[in-house]
């Protein structure tokens, strides 16, 4: 009676597995650090393959800030900030801090762009995130990790290096084909995993 219990979960666990979890064991099998948490179904194995371009997997938290972790929110809770820091004479233009926000509960998110960036830039990823969470109920975002801070009311903040953002309408990066794979590997990005599909 045992032995055939004991078959029976077997059985089950297998075959019970939904779609979902299937798809996140697939994503996390050759990449077991890219991804923390759940990803909605919105991220594929190229999109944690890209991330190896940069930098090398590191287990969360790393010392390296680097390696770019995919993280999913409700679109709810997310927004694009673009905080003007001055003007530049040079290129005749205002230029912004790019503050993907993302408010949480236990703690808030800040992804900000590496350097000032032309406003008109910061303005277009605001209508990219617009026009890519319509109707959406999540978003993914990818980053290099900064640390932590606290804000002045309190409550804990991760830092992180913006590097794209995704749903399951598309993709928009900081960089030119950084949603695209393929453009990647055609411009030096060497990925020993993919060897191994």
């Amino acid at each position: 009676m045992i032995k055939y219990l004991l078959f029976g979960l077997v059985i089950c666990s297998l075959a019970c597995s939904t779609p979902k979890s299937i798809h996140l064991k697939k994503l996390t099998a050759l990449y077991p650090y890219g991804l923390i948490g759940d990803d909605y179904d919105i991220l594929n194995e190229d999109d944690l393959a890209s991330n190896t371009c940069a930098a090398e997997e590191q287990p969360f938290p790393s010392e390296v800030a680097s390696y770019p972790y995919w993280q999913c929110f409700p679109v709810k809770n997310v927004d694009i900030v673009c905080e003007v820091t001055g003007y530049d004479k040079s290129q005749k233009t205002k230029l912004a801090i790019l503050d993907l926000e993302v408010k949480g509960k236990a703690k808030n998110h800040h992804y900000l762009s590496r350097r000032a960036i032309v406003l008109e830039t910061c303005n277009e990823f605001q209508n990219d995130l617009k026009r890519l969470t319509e109707k959406e109920t999540y978003v993914c975002a990818s980053g290099g990790f900064g640390g932590y801070d606290t804000d002045d009311f309190g409550k804990k903040e991760a830092n992180w290096v913006f590097d794209k953002f995704k749903t399951k309408k598309g993709c928009s990066s900081y960089f030119v084909g950084g949603c695209d794979l393929q453009y990647q590997l055609k411009n030096g990005c060497k990925i020993p995993k993919l060897s191994k599909r």
